[in-house]
């Protein structure tokens, strides 16, 4: 099963550390950025001249009428023309910014479940907390549905006003992302039925088993590095434990 990574987000050296592991696991990766950012890839070139790996860069500049809340148009808009130069039947969408190990835990589960999406269980949202609010940091799928959910959410960015008022949770850019899987994989978003509806899109990926790893969490200006670490910054918080469950029926029944 050929599977690509696609690299995705703020220029960081922080994945340099997994970048051997990440050459060892996938078939190809894409770097997908911007075209602001070519001096920094001309600085670090000889860390990424690898034929495997392939640079992509994008206009950082956000189209009138879009709606970049949350940067939703920037990760889709960026994580798109990733997927479309990536060569795999199967995708994985990662940060630059962050690094994992074990993404052979990562490959399995997608030759498991080849037609659901797969995210990673932290911050993946319980269905009471608020609905369709998927994990957008690590996630991958087929290439096609991959590509669809992506496409999606950047044509949303355009409808924002009108998709809010069909669903007012899309203010959050995870939960239109939850939204353009399920969407992606044929059914209309239901938020009376939003439950099943992931059950039956989503896969979980426990960050558990992707240790050593490195998570960055933006909103909070953290860098988590293992469990204990996450569960010490967020048990102050409600129901932080219960955001590492392993499988997304524990999600949509808690």
């Amino acid at each position: 099963m050929r599977t690509s990574l696609v690299l995705q987000g703020p220029v960081s050296t922080v994945f340099f550390a997994a970048l051997d592991h990440y050459l060892a696991v996938f078939d190809d990766v894409v770097i997908s950025g911007y075209h602001a950012d070519l001096r920094w890839y001309a600085e670090h070139w000889p860390r990424l001249n690898d034929p495997r790996i392939q640079l992509v860069l994008s206009s950082n500049q956000v189209p009138q009428g879009i709606n970049n809340h949350g940067n939703a148009w920037y990760q889709h808009h960026t994580t798109a023309a990733g997927i479309r130069a990536s060569s795999g039947e199967f995708v994985v969408k990662a940060r630059m910014d962050e690094r994992y190990s074990n993404m052979q835990a990562v490959v399995a589960q997608l030759q498991r479940q080849p037609r659901k999406f797969h995210t990673l269980n932290l911050y993946f949202r319980k269905d009471g907390e608020l609905k369709f609010h998927v994990s957008d940091h690590l996630y991958g799928g087929h290439r096609d549905l991959m590509l669809r959910a992506s496409e999606t959410v950047v044509r949303w960015c355009g409808q924002r006003e009108d998709i809010a008022r069909l669903y007012p949770q899309s203010a959050w850019s995870e939960c239109m992302l939850g939204m353009a899987m399920v969407l992606a994989r044929g059914e209309i978003p239901d938020p009376t039925r939003s439950s099943t509806q992931i059950i039956n899109s989503v896969g979980i990926i426990p960050i558990q088993d992707l240790q050593p790893f490195e998570f960055t969490s933006a909103t909070e200006r953290l860098r988590y590095t293992d469990i204990d670490s996450i569960i010490a910054c967020r048990s102050v918080g409600p129901g932080m434990t219960n955001w590492l469950y392993r499988t997304t029926e524990e999600y949509m029944d808690a």
